[in-house]
């Protein structure tokens, strides 16, 4: 009599968790309370009058302040703006399995945007045409920083191009694209408007340095909201995206 020893081998069932949209929002904005807080810890510096001066303390200042580009909110806007491009490019790939061609075109073509809005926030493209239309042009007051125009024409094409494939996504979704595009909107091209004026006005002091706070929480809660947005639109298209 002999006995069989040999055992079956069972697969492991996959194990994961969904990425909660909710969770991933609340993160990006601790994080983004906590760069506007060192913003505002760092102003003196600014205000003071020590842009020129050395030191450990000036130098860390330097790194927090929300309007430098060589920055720790610079990175992070690059890397939050980098997220939104491949979380688009997702939202394009589930949309094709689910739906084909339809709107595919338009996610990915809003993926390259986003790239283009990636690197422009670490180059900065924005700065270098508002240059050549100041040579061009003589402007000044709320128009002080030119790419503004730039901009707004940018923004307006973009805007009116897609608007046949917002009508086309879940009224929920639209929604917060539309509301998270107004507040990045809102703090890149109305308040930088407004600072413009200032600067003119009362130059770099701390009206100025409270204006960029403002600006760039928005514009940095903007693409928090949109990222919420994408994963949430993910998850009601069930292809939420899990870590396994």
């Amino acid at each position: 009599m002999t006995a069989d020893l040999s055992f079956a081998r069972v697969q492991p069932a996959e194990a994961g968790v969904d990425i909660a949209p909710r969770d991933v929002f609340r993160a990006l904005a601790a994080i983004i309370v906590v760069l506007a807080l060192l913003h505002l810890l760092s102003m003196p510096v600014y205000v003071h009058g020590m842009k020129g001066a050395d030191g450990l303390h000036v130098r860390a200042a330097r790194y927090f302040m929300l309007q430098n580009e060589r920055s720790v909110p610079t990175w992070f806007s690059v890397v939050l703006i980098a997220m939104n491009m491949v979380l688009l490019v997702l939202n394009g790939v589930a949309n094709h399995q689910l739906r084909g061609a339809t709107s595919t075109l338009s996610w990915l073509s809003l993926a390259a945007i986003f790239a283009f809005l990636s690197l422009d926030e670490q180059v900065t493209i924005h700065e270098a045409i508002g240059d050549r239309i100041g040579t061009a042009y003589e402007v000044g007051g709320f128009l002080s920083f030119p790419w503004i125009i730039a901009g707004s024409v940018f923004t307006a094409i973009v805007g009116f191009g897609y608007l046949g494939f917002l009508r086309r996504l879940p009224r929920r979704t639209a929604r917060l694209f539309l509301l998270s595009g107004g507040i990045f909107v809102g703090g890149a091209l109305v308040v930088e408007m407004i600072e413009g004026r200032t600067i003119a006005t009362f130059g770099f002091g701390a009206a100025y340095y409270l204006l960029v706070l403002i600006e760039e929480t928005m514009e940095m809660l903007g693409q928090a909201l949109f990222a919420f947005a994408l994963l949430d639109h993910l998850a009601l298209s069930g292809r939420p995206i899990r870590l396994t």
